[in-house]
């Protein structure tokens, strides 16, 4: 059966949301380069039981010589810079936080859209990104800046993040219609984690040490998010606009602030749900756009 582009946004968005609480909480026990180069590196197990469904070895081959550049920039900005800035941003805020600041990587996805693919932006949608910061501002500081916490500084490297994953939108809809969404998170993980597990032999600190009986969160998180939530991500980039996308995955942060309130018992403020509401609504016009 095929499904739509928006189906398959969805699916992810479902995924992702139960992966944001699974992220924090890893980050926070194993630390933040820790869970960049296992979650990278153990999620490609997983995914190469599915390449005997895809022509694997050809789209390997093609995405080393035809779309070398395009599968670097992936690399680079997603496995790379954007989870060292995206772990590094949770493992000082909350699960219910991430949720919702994860909404505003539509205001990226646009403005790249624009500078990139040359998709036109009306003044409406520059309105509403206008709408999102605004929200953004509400949920992270509680409308008041007189006192700048970690807290805060974990929202900050966490939408940081959000520029380099956005990126991400521009080269996969250049090669996704003939590179398969598990060879594109395969190449990704593997070659970026290997990179970070490079760099972090050479950091001061035990690195290579695991708390085993808290493993599960970093399974579950890898299953969550790179076997199913990257998979529909990638999936649902090939068959519509980006921004379309970016902005369906707002449903990630219903599902991922629900279990942060009923699991980890995290809540939000008056003026934080005020921001979030922005946020969700000026994220509904721009799909309903």
């Amino acid at each position: 059966m095929k499904l739509s582009g928006e189906i398959l946004a969805i699916l992810s968005a479902l995924f992702i949301g139960i992966a944001i609480p699974l992220s924090v909480l890893s980050s926070k026990e194993f630390g933040v380069i820790q869970v960049a180069v296992y979650s990278s590196l153990v999620s490609v197990v997983f995914l190469l039981i599915l390449t005997p469904f895809i022509n694997f070895k050809t789209q390997i081959k093609k995405s080393l010589t035809k779309y070398f550049k395009e599968s670097i920039s992936i690399t680079v900005s997603r496995a790379i810079i954007g989870s060292l800035l995206f772990f590094y941003g949770v493992s000082l805020t909350t699960s219910i936080r991430t949720a919702f600041m994860l909404r505003l990587e539509p205001i990226f996805v646009t403005i790249l859209s624009y500078i990139f693919l040359k998709y036109k932006v009306s003044l409406r949608q520059i309105a509403l990104i206008a709408l999102m910061i605004f929200g953004a501002f509400l949920l992270s500081t509680s409308g008041s800046i007189e006192a700048f916490t970690q807290t805060q500084i974990g929202d900050l490297f966490i939408i940081l993040s959000l520029l380099f994953f956005s990126y991400c939108y521009i080269p996969i809809k250049r090669i996704g219609k003939e590179i398969s969404p598990i060879t594109i998170t395969i190449i990704n993980n593997l070659v970026g984690g290997l990179i970070l597990f490079i760099i972090m032999l050479f950091l001061p600190l035990n690195l290579l040490t695991v708390n085993s009986s808290n493993i599960w969160l970093l399974l579950a998180y890898v299953i969550s998010f790179f076997v199913f939530g990257l998979y529909f991500y990638f999936a649902a980039v090939r068959k519509t606009k980006p921004w379309i996308v970016s902005s369906l995955l707002s449903f990630s942060s219903v599902v991922g602030s629900a279990i942060a309130y009923f699991w980890l018992g995290e809540t939000l403020n008056i003026i934080q749900i005020l921001g979030v509401i922005v946020i969700l609504i000026s994220t509904w016009l721009i799909i309903k756009k």
